[in-house]
Formats: structure tokens, C-alpha cells, sequence
């Protein structure tokens, strides 16, 4: 993996590594001679990587037990048909059920809208591959941080714009997707209100993080604008993330 050479290969095997799922190397290496040996194409292998990287992602954002990994990557490269190779693959994780399955889209995006993100492993990697999705004018994010944009610290200002839920609604939004974006400045946005965060210098105007710039747009910041943003960042995760598709008869002859 250290040696390919290929740049997008090697981005999505670096976000496997990222995702720290070493129980999927002996499936990835099996897979790996194939498109060594020439007889998978690299199309076919990219996407077979991509899968893997759903997968496993979809079932961390789901709070899908992970032991179960160990015995379904084990047992995953022996269900491939080699005529059928992406098509086989595609089909036996489609037909994958209980602490196995593949979380499908709704329940993906259902459970990513609330899930705490703030506290998760990978909530960098998360956010950075929402920014680079189709974006050909990358920005480098590695000083970038998670950052709150209701504050974790209520000021005055806030709870009055909030409004009298204040408090419920810092309960339950806090920490998930829709509250948080990207930033290198998140010391001196610090408790600042959301006009502020918006309009200070190095602020989300002017911003070069595209996950920002639906922010610009915004005067206020409360429970409907909290759900809108995780509504559309979940909509975007479901495009990012893929699920595989299959007509239900081709999914029937296996």
C-alpha cells in the first residue's frame, strides 16, 4: 500500500487507513494481486476500494458493533466470482443482514443527523472528505479544526437568540454535524456570536472552506438553521459515501 503510485488509489487507501479497519488487509491484498496481476481492471479496483471505505464508514456512523468485521472480511473475498467480480461483491454486501449489513442510505443519513460527531475518531476525516467531494480547488485543511458554531459556552447574546429553549436546544445540537464546520480560527471565534463568527476577520466570509459558504448566506443561527445544515451535509454524505446499487434481479441470483 506504502508503494502505489497511482494518486487516487492511494488517497482512498489512505482514508481506509485513516478509518483504522486493519481486520479488512487480508480481503484488500487478496483484491490487491488481482489488479497486480492485471486480471481486475483499476476502475473496478477503485471501486472496490471505495466500497470498503463505505462500508465501513456507514456502519460507524450507524453504531454498528465492530467485532463482527473480523468475520465478514474474512469470508468476503471467497464470495467474489471472478467473472463477476464487482457485480458478485456489490451483491453480497447488499444481501448482508443484522450486525453485518451495510446501512442503507435513510438509515445513514437518519443517524448521521444526530449522531455526536464532536467526540468521533474520525470527525476530521469526516468533514475534509465532505469539503474535497468534487472539488477540484482543494484547500489545504491540515491546520484546519472542528469547530462549534453555537459554542460549547452560552454567552448572554446567545441564549438570548436562541431564545427561551435555549438550553434544550444546546443539549441536543451541540456536538452533531449540523453545528459543527471547518475553521483555523477557532480560538478567536471562541463564544463570539454568529454575526461575529461571520463577519470578523478570517471569518466565515472569508472563509476558503466551501462547507462555510452556506453560512455566509445566514443572519441568525438557531434550531431550524442547525437542522437544515445537517439535513444538507447528510443529503452530501449519502453522495460521498455510496451505497451499492443493483437491480433487484440481478440482486436475486445471489
Amino acid at each position: 500500500f506504502d508503494k502505489e503510485e497511482n494518486a487516487e488509489i492511494k488517497e482512498i487507501i489512505t482514508n481506509i487507513r485513516t478509518l483504522k479497519v486493519e481486520v479488512a488487509y487480508p480481503f484488500l491484498m487478496s483484491v490487491y494481486d488481482d489488479y497486480s496481476n492485471e486480471s481486475l481492471s483499476k476502475s473496478y479496483f477503485i471501486e472496490v476500494l471505495k466500497l470498503v471505505e463505505s462500508y465501513v464508514f456507514r456502519r460507524a456512523i450507524s453504531g454498528i458493533p465492530t467485532n463482527s468485521l473480523n468475520k465478514t472480511f474474512a469470508h468476503l473475498y471467497k464470495t467474489i466470482d471472478k467473472e463477476n467480480y464487482l457485480e458478485s461483491l456489490k451483491a453480497n454486501l447488499i444481501l448482508k443482514e443484522n450486525y453485518h449489513k451495510f446501512p442503507e442510505d435513510e438509515e445513514f443519513r437518519s443517524k448521521l443527523a444526530v449522531k455526536e460527531l464532536y467526540g468521533f475518531r474520525n470527525k476530521k476525516y469526516f468533514f475534509e472528505k465532505l469539503e474535497y467531494f468534487n472539488n477540484n480547488e482543494r484547500v489545504n485543511l491540515d491546520d484546519l479544526s472542528v469547530e462549534h458554531i453555537m459554542p460549547q459556552t452560552l454567552t448572554s447574546k446567545w441564549k438570548d437568540s436562541l431564545g427561551e429553549g435555549y438550553q434544550r436546544i444546546q443539549d441536543t445540537y451541540l456536538h452533531t454535524v449540523g453545528n459543527l464546520t471547518l475553521t483555523g480560527y477557532n480560538p478567536d471565534m471562541s463564544n463570539k456570536t454568529f454575526i461575529e463568527k461571520r463577519d470578523m476577520p478570517k471569518g466565515y466570509k472569508d472563509s476558503s472552506v466551501r462547507l462555510n459558504k452556506d453560512l455566509i448566506q445566514l443572519d441568525d443561527w438557531n434550531e431550524e438553521e442547525m437542522n437544515n445544515r445537517a439535513s444538507i451535509l447528510s443529503d452530501l454524505a449519502v453522495e460521498v459515501w455510496q451505497y451499492p446499487t443493483l437491480s433487484e434481479e440481478t440482486i436475486s441470483k445471489y
